[in-house]
């Protein structure tokens, strides 16, 4: 290739991530397969700026702290444990899990308690997905909750006293306050047209915005945001919030 001074530049290397992403694109969209590899890589190159910005926002997730969880430090015969268990036995239900989702929670009874909340989901249909809830995306991070997520379909077929325990995923999706760290938008989207029709069920069982060294107290119903103005200005700062064309 030539750039604008004529002097030849060498093909940008394509990482495992562009070679994924670019079978991902070819397979699922047919307008790609009839690109040229100029264009192919401009494309690629682009997503490449979009995953950089993506990994900067997921960093800054990272970054929030949390108070320590009260014990002795993991001893190093408990590791080697762990580490023998973990090669022997499977785990089936954590491995289904294929999505990293964050978004922002407040309690039910008080609006003004919010935290930010690290889904990693899993399908168990293609109308049923269910979500371990944690407060980083950190390795030590604390599980505190978990959500259910159902398509309207089936929201529509609970009884009339359990829908206000449920909430719409439409509102935070399109505003953007429902995202995928690390996935570059043009994928992002994809998924999240689908979660966008979806209804939850959140129960958070460690109240960690008011620092609880431990889960406490009774299982509390969570709520998501469902207009303008309510997520708080302190979280809204921490985070890249990026409104989606869905």
């Amino acid at each position: 290739m030539q750039n604008h001074q004529g002097s030849t530049r060498s093909p940008l290397p394509l990482s495992s991530f562009h070679v994924f992403l670019c079978m991902y694109l070819l397979s699922t969209f047919p307008f790609f397969q009839i690109l040229d590899e100029t264009r192919t890589r401009t494309i690629l190159n682009q997503l490449e700026i979009e995953s950089e910005r993506e990994r900067e926002r997921e960093s800054n997730l990272m970054a929030t702290s949390h108070v320590d969880v009260p014990g002795e430090p993991t001893e190093t015969g408990t590791a080697l444990l762990e580490t023998a268990t973990g090669t022997i036995q499977g785990f089936q239900p954590i491995n289904n899990i294929h999505q990293h989702l964050c978004a922002f929670h407040f309690y039910a009874h008080d609006m003004t308690r919010q935290v930010e909340a690290h889904h990693f989901c899993g399908h168990l249909n293609e109308d049923v997905r269910q979500c371990l809830i944690y407060d980083s995306p950190n390795k030590d991070a604390r599980l505190i909750g978990i959500e259910y997520i159902v398509v309207e379909s089936l929201f529509l077929t609970l009884p009339d006293d359990e829908k206000p325990l449920w909430h719409s995923h439409e509102f935070e999706v399109k505003g953007g306050y429902l995202f995928m760290p690390g996935v570059p938008g043009m994928v992002e989207r994809q998924d999240l047209k689908q979660v966008c029709k979806t209804y939850g069920k959140v129960i958070h069982f460690w109240q960690v915005d008011r620092g609880d060294p431990l889960p406490l107290g009774i299982p509390q119903i969570m709520m998501a945001l469902t207009r303008p103005g309510q997520l708080d200005e302190n979280i809204a700062k921490g985070n890249n919030i990026v409104r989606l064309t869905i």
